[in-house]
């Protein structure tokens, strides 16, 4: 028996994601965090499609590593930038080069995300996961939209089945009045990740642009391992025996990519590559206007 559609992303761990054959040969792809876990199994899948890669990452010895390897397994061009998604400085400047040296985009896939068992503060005051989660994917977002509507791109928010912990407060987005938990500000920073793309969807859709909202499955990702060497090792040991394989995630996000847009439409947020509802706190509301109107306050003070 079906579960009521608020609680059926329960059973969808256990339905894999759609599958596709079609090439992406000539085509450009930007992904952010593209050299450890999802974003490097997203890397390979997409080369495997014929897709030329245009890396967004912090570590240049991996980019490096990663661009030599995939020119000379695939034959496809790549292309890296660098930035610290920490530092919305950092992301701007790789931006302009970016826009500088690029003249178009066909899909962008915001993979970079962090999770923190402790309260961190960036240099700007904002909370950290809130800020690479949430907040350097919209930047990018929304800087790469010209690129983008050359060729009626699309935008794929990696987003998390996590946010269904916390909602995201405008009266305190950054935990300073709050109690703090890693599992609250990766929560309210997914949250706030999809109200604004139920609030973008209309907008870009008018450019031809679509974007979307996806969990990438319980997967053996890296995230969290910039934490201490106790929760590393609950992962490693507990957790990633659990999960199921990167390759996974990328399956998902190679088909909501590359498949006809009259399969993948706009403004969804996708299990996979199956379309269920997001958490209550998290759907489009008048919430998600508010919270638009605050990230973009948020960056102009930078």
């Amino acid at each position: 028996m079906a579960l009521p559609k608020p609680y059926e992303f329960l059973t969808l761990g256990n339905k894999p994601p759609h599958q596709t054959n079609r090439l992406l040969t000539g085509q450009w792809v930007l992904i952010t965090g593209a050299t450890s876990g999802i974003g490097l199994a997203a890397a390979h899948r997409f080369a495997k499609g014929n897709a030329n890669l245009i890396l967004f990452v912090r570590n240049e010895l991996k980019a490096k590593a990663l661009q030599a390897t995939l020119t000379k397994t695939y034959g496809i061009e790549i292309r890296y930038y660098l930035a610290d998604f920490s530092d919305l400085h950092s992301v701007k400047v790789g931006l302009n080069q970016i826009l500088t040296k690029e003249s178009k985009l066909d899909v962008l896939i915001n993979n970079a995300g962090i999770y923190s068992t402790k309260k961190i503060l960036t240099k700007h005051g904002f909370e950290l996961a809130l800020t690479v989660n949430h907040l350097a994917s919209f930047l990018i977002t929304e800087t790469l939209v010209p690129l983008l509507e050359e060729t009626q791109g699309r935008i794929i928010q990696v987003n998390s089945e996590g946010h269904r912990f916390s909602g995201f407060k405008l009266i305190d987005p950054h935990f300073k009045k709050r109690f703090y938990t890693g599992l609250k500000s990766y929560g309210a920073s997914k949250s706030a990740q999809l109200h604004t793309v139920w609030e973008l969807a209309p907008v870009l859709e008018k450019k031809g642009i679509s974007i979307n909202a996806m969990h990438p499955g319980a997967v053996q990702s890296e995230i969290g391992l910039n934490n201490g060497w106790l929760y590393r090792t609950f992962k490693k040991i507990i957790i990633n025996r659990m999960l199921k394989k990167v390759t996974h995630s990328a399956d998902a996000l190679y088909f909501l990519a590359s498949e006809e847009k009259d399969l993948v439409q706009t403004g969804l947020y996708y299990y996979l590559t199956h379309k269920t509802l997001p958490a209550k706190h998290a759907n489009r509301s008048d919430e998600s206007k508010d919270v638009l109107f605050w990230t973009k306050k948020a960056l102009k003070t930078l």
